[in-house]
């Protein structure tokens, strides 16, 4: 069984869920970290292993609130390796905050490039309780 993966938010790092037992798949906060590759290939390796037996429905919700170039190229491939899984019933949650029309752009633009579910949803204090896991 794949063990779950977790890091802790900071001013340079989003905090990032990924538990497949709990069907908890999270990301939120800032991504401006230098070397985004050393960041999330962690997450694209733990994906990778999930992909092979994922649970029968996958709701990954993302809220941040900026992320860089670097960021948005590791995301990317993200996207691009979830985006081939033909087996899997995998959903998007792309959170941003009202008015926040960068965050929206680019949360349209991951939808329109990818072949992928992806909702775009103004984040509510609902919606932010379960990014506080």
């Amino acid at each position: 069984m794949i063990k779950p993966f977790k890091t802790v938010e900071n001013v340079l790092s989003p905090k990032v869920v990924l538990n497949k037992e709990a069907n908890i798949f999270l990301i939120s906060g800032k991504s401006i970290v230098e070397n985004a590759h050393l960041f999330f290939s962690p997450i694209i390796e733990w994906f990778t292993e999930y992909l092979i037996e994922p649970n029968k429905i996958t709701e990954i919700n993302i809220y941040l609130e900026y992320l860089n170039s670097s960021s948005a190229l590791q995301i990317t491939k993200l996207f691009n390796l979830l985006s081939k899984q033909n087996n899997s019933n995998i959903k998007f949650i792309w959170f941003y905050e009202s008015g926040d029309d960068i965050m929206r752009e680019i949360g349209e633009d991951f939808k329109t490039n990818f072949d992928i579910d992806l909702s775009l949803k103004i984040i509510n204090q609902k919606d932010k309780e379960k990014f506080k896991i």
